[in-house]
């Protein structure tokens, strides 16, 4: 919520104290996206099925015929391209070969493939993903054995095509040669074609001698592809899912959204509930927290010591403050009934005359106010109505937060089950003093006379107004014992122990 100009309030900015507070405000939206990533972390982590990864590892070495050679560099510190030996590890041909080896039909699903290469050495890492263990080592043993024999199969292609190119060669040249001999003996010795024709057989005799020691070199070539050094095995536990990725992740997006959520419907939802958010929304000091019923009415504020607490709190701070001689309840949002504050505030505070706003007068009136705000009401009635104030030049002297009362819990007597509290509970004392009879053997008898009551009617006192500026004891008091005339309020009391002298 954006508060007016005006207004004064506090929303979290960078301080991680603040943002703490809003998550304690907002906790159930909090616990309820985290509760919700664990859950969806935990039911992927249930619903995906495990997979098994087994890896087997070729170290490559030059074939001897026509490598791809790559300059030794500092990212390249082998002379063979290995990213492109990678690159033919995962091509068409090798899985085709693989598949053979591994004898699969044309139902099975493709072998999930992965090569890398691990820095500065001339080894393959292939791994191979499956449903099962077996199937996975398996997988990466073929691949590997697979890659080896398409390597050295097409090293073998090379070197027979070097072979036949050179005899070729061979072939060709010595045909020349032959021509070359038998047109010899026509030609005058000492010509100038005949030093060309032994030139030309000089040169061709060279070649011939240069292409049979290349073709004896190529028929003496070794083919080398590499080897596996290291042999696939059956993995020992699932590679995927991982626990600690998935419900880390939940955990996280959990967090998150969680946050997020706290922080939009602490920005949205601005309804008052506390004292706090009142001060923190509005820039309004609550005076005291009272309870009120479903209707707005208050309940029971005499008859409480910690609610006798806040009305001494809330009379104690009006006396202290300049409130001027008429005091406006302002009431705030609904159901919200002033009327019964009002009387029991107005003989306290006498001689300022409290006004509830029943009289179009009131307002005009009234030279301070103090705000009167019902449970769940929005923060922008609450603005509107001290900007109200403020404008008519009513001084707001704070606030009286009303909250829901919470109802009493049914208590039951765990002595004896299935049998009602009235029957074991014992009677409880009477708040007043016991009254002196006159009758000196009325306690020897051990009960009262039948026609007692006839002549000695009990005393009815009315309720008089509470006297909130006189302190409760700070001590507990016994049933069986009557209220001390120092301690207790007036509405607890006789009245003959109203005064010292007893009138």
């Amino acid at each position: 919520m954006s508060l007016l100009p005006d207004i004064p309030g506090t929303h979290p900015g960078g301080n991680l104290g603040a943002y703490a507070d809003l998550c304690k405000r907002r906790w159930l939206v909090f616990l309820l996206c985290l509760s919700a990533g664990f859950a969806s972390g935990a039911a992927l982590l249930w619903l995906i099925p495990p997979s098994y990864t087994a890896t087997a590892e070729v170290l490559v070495v030059p074939t001897g015929v026509r490598d791809e050679v790559t300059p030794v560099t500092a990212r390249f510190r082998e002379p063979l391209n290995l990213d492109t030996q990678a690159r033919i590890a995962q091509s068409a041909a090798v899985a085709h070969r693989a598949e053979a080896m591994l004898g699969s039909g044309p139902d099975t699903e493709p072998a999930s493939i992965e090569v890398t290469v691990p820095p500065n050495s001339s080894i393959l890492s292939i791994s191979a993903t499956a449903a099962s263990p077996r199937l996975a080592a398996a997988q990466a043993q073929a691949y590997a054995e697979a890659y080896l024999a398409h390597r050295a199969q097409e090293a073998r292609r090379d070197l027979d095509l070097q072979i036949r190119a050179v005899a070729a060669r061979i072939r060709q040249v010595s045909a020349e040669l032959n021509a070359s001999l038998a047109a010899l003996p026509g030609m005058a010795k000492g010509s100038a074609e005949y030093a060309m024709a032994l030139r030309r057989q000089r040169v061709m005799t060279r070649q011939i001698h240069d292409l049979t020691l290349k073709h004896d070199a190529l028929k003496t070539v070794t083919v080398g592809s590499g080897s596996v050094i290291t042999n696939a095995v059956p993995p020992s536990a699932p590679s995927t899912p991982r626990l600690p990725l998935y419900l880390g992740s939940g955990v996280m997006l959990g967090l998150l959204a969680g946050a997020v959520g706290a922080v939009a419907r602490d920005r949205l939802d601005t309804r008052l509930r506390s004292s706090r958010d009142v001060e923190r929304l509005t820039g309004t000091t609550v005076l005291a927290e009272l309870p009120v019923d479903r209707d707005g009415t208050i309940v029971d504020i005499t008859r409480k010591r910690h609610e006798q607490t806040a009305l001494r709190e809330l009379a104690a701070a009006l006396l202290a403050s300049s409130t001027g001689d008429h005091l406006l309840l302002r009431p705030v949002g609904e159901p919200c009934d002033v009327h019964e504050l009002a009387v029991t505030l107005r003989p306290v505070l006498d001689p300022v005359n409290l006004l509830t706003g029943d009289d179009l007068h009131d307002l005009v009136r009234a030279q301070s106010a103090l705000l009167v705000i019902a449970p769940f009401t929005p923060a922008s009635e609450v603005t509107s109505a001290i900007r109200s104030l403020i404008r008519h030049g009513t001084r707001v002297l704070g606030a009286v937060m009303l909250c829901p009362r919470r109802r009493p819990r049914s208590r039951r007597d765990a002595s004896r089950p299935g049998r009602s509290r009235q029957a074991t509970a014992r009677p409880s004392a009477r708040p007043y003093s016991t009254p002196d009879y006159s009758e000196p053997d009325y306690h020897d008898r051990g009960y009262p006379d039948p026609d007692y009551p006839a002549y000695h009617p009990d005393p009815v006192y009315p309720d008089p107004a509470p006297d909130l500026l006189v302190a409760p004891s700070p001590t507990a008091r016994s049933r069986r014992f009557a209220p001390s005339p120092d301690t207790a309020p007036l509405h607890m009391l006789r009245p003959r122990d109203r005064t010292a002298d007893g009138r």
